[in-house]
């Protein structure tokens, strides 16, 4: 199984994480939430595979394209 990352395209704060590893996950699932300008942007799985890693936690600010959730393809 090839492992993916899901990266956020936007700087701001993890609003909420709506996935742990192991989670069987579609695309379109939403993985988390990153609040940007007052604004609740919903990052949504690319893949169809299980949550492998998740490399942050609520209240973290993160950077443009950094990874947030790793998904094993199935």
């Amino acid at each position: 199984m090839a492992e993916k990352s899901v990266v956020t395209p936007i700087p701001g704060r993890v609003g909420e994480v709506k996935v742990k590893p192991g989670d069987q996950v579609k695309k379109g699932d939403i993985l988390l939430i990153v609040e940007a300008m007052k604004m609740q942007n919903q990052i949504l799985s690319q893949y169809d595979g299980v949550v492998k890693d998740i490399t942050v936690t609520t209240g973290q600010t993160v950077n443009s394209n950094e990874t947030l959730v790793v998904i094993s393809e199935n």
